[in-house]
């Protein structure tokens, strides 16, 4: 698959034709993140969900919805045994195929 990025996805076919222009990558390196304290608001909330929301004794303080709702969405998808199994298996399959790489 050959998709052009530039200013918005092109058409595979017409590499001329726009499709959109309504496309953003945002690249949270949250490794490098000392500390969220100097940090205010609905960003902060979601650096903590991102950072933290997979320990089993993260809680979500309510104050933003949309950081909630990601939050519950994440709990039911954790919840859900085929799912889960099925988020096991393409993590397996994607440290199987970097180490075959590596190896090669």
């Amino acid at each position: 698959m050959n998709l052009q990025i530039f200013c918005g996805v092109r058409s595979e076919i017409e590499s001329k034709k726009v499709l959109t222009d309504d496309l953003g990558f945002h690249f949270l390196e949250l490794t490098k993140l000392k500390d969220c304290a100097t940090i205010d608001g609905e960003l902060r909330e979601w650096l903590n969900f991102f950072r933290h929301g997979h320990e089993e004794d993260y809680m979500v303080s309510g104050a933003y919805q949309a950081v909630a709702d990601a939050n519950s969405w994440f709990e039911n998808f954790k919840a859900n045994d085929y799912m889960s199994s099925k988020a096991f298996q393409r993590a397996k399959h994607l440290r199987d195929e970097a180490a075959i790489r590596k190896a090669g």
